[in-house]
């Protein structure tokens, strides 16, 4: 069995699937020579018989008897065709999914064949969570914890840290018991927990391990206390974050802020906070005043005041966008 898992991982040993008779195939020990049979069902091809020799062994007595035992097994097939003669292992598996959180390159035809064997899809919904312990604990005994928490996941470890793949099309209440397990087992567990996106395509898995591991980390800087985050609850925090990556807030910053800025210092105004929930507030003067605890006329009076001092034009939704920006980078 391991020697036909290694060979099923092999790229060219996929190409071979329309070959008919006994063929030579190099295998992936020097000092070996592989003959193979494929067996056809229907003449779709189903399976493979593998003969492993020394390199200088005369092959055509070994061929011969091959082929026999070939024909033999394609004519029991076709009278008694099994549910799959090939099972994938557990390293298979994990080094895939290890492989696509990671971002490296894996050839597309292996990565199905090996998803398949667990009844993973490529465009099923994929969710990430990266777990962030507390204190030094025992990995892999919470590995094995999380695995059997929640239903059909597959659970890493990279570059130190515990990632929890979840297939939600497999499982039908894989996403209620997620959020109904997910909070006990992380106070259980001292642990906190970085939630991606879901995802619709098993290849884009080292996005959506970003994801979770910036959920976490800007979840542990805003809202301590919580147990898990959500990435979709932080896109803001991090689209200024990768804003500001180069440049602090201040070079990105609108120059109508500024301006109202300085002229709120000289006069001890408040017509920067009075734009900012302007904006807040779709530009509804109503509803700007209301939580401003000032009347409409005022809001009125300050907003044609920013416009005098900035010139700046509320109506271009562009503008509107780079000072809310400007607002939500500079906190």
């Amino acid at each position: 069995m391991d020697t036909i898992n290694g060979l099923m991982l092999e790229e060219e040993f996929q190409h071979v699937k329309q070959i008919r008779g006994v063929f030579e195939y190099a295998a992936t020990n020097p000092d070996e020579v592989d003959l193979c049979y494929n067996i056809f069902i229907d003449t779709v091809y189903y399976g493979r018989v593998v003969a492993c020799f020394p390199k200088n062994t005369f092959l055509s007595g070994p061929a011969t008897l091959l082929a026999e035992i070939g024909e033999l097994l394609t004519e029991f097939y076709q009278q008694h065709p099994p549910n799959d003669t090939y099972c994938i292992n557990n390293e298979d598996f994990n080094h895939v999914l290890a492989m696509l959180l990671a971002g490296d390159q894996i050839d597309k035809t292996i990565g199905q064949h090996v998803l398949k064997q667990r009844r993973w899809e490529v465009e099923h919904c994929y969710l990430v969570v990266c777990f962030g312990f507390l204190h030094a604990v025992p990995v892999n005994y919470y590995c094995v914890q999380i695995e059997q928490q929640f239903p059909d996941c597959h659970v890493a470890i990279l570059e130190d840290n515990v990632y929890c793949i979840i297939n939600f099309s497999v499982v039908e209440t894989a996403e209620q018991d997620l959020w109904r397990l997910l909070p006990v087992f992380l106070r259980e567990s001292l642990c906190k927990a970085g939630i991606s996106g879901v995802c619709d395509n098993v290849y884009r898995l080292y996005d959506y391990r970003r994801e979770a591991d910036a959920a976490l980390r800007l979840g542990k800087q805003k809202q301590q206390p919580f147990w898990y985050y959500r990435f979709s609850d932080y896109i803001m925090e991090y689209i200024a974050e990768a804003a500001t990556a180069n440049l602090p807030p201040r070079n990105l910053c609108h120059p109508a802020i500024e301006e109202l800025r300085r002229y709120d210092q000289r006069n001890h105004s408040e017509l920067t906070e009075s734009l900012g929930q302007y904006l807040f507030h779709n530009c509804n003067t109503s509803h700007t005043a209301m939580a401003l605890s000032i009347h409409r006329t005022t809001m009125l009076y300050r907003i044609e005041k920013i416009h005098q001092l900035t010139r700046v034009n509320l109506d271009d939704p562009m503008v509107r966008l780079h000072l809310e920006l400007s607002f939500f980078s500079d906190g």
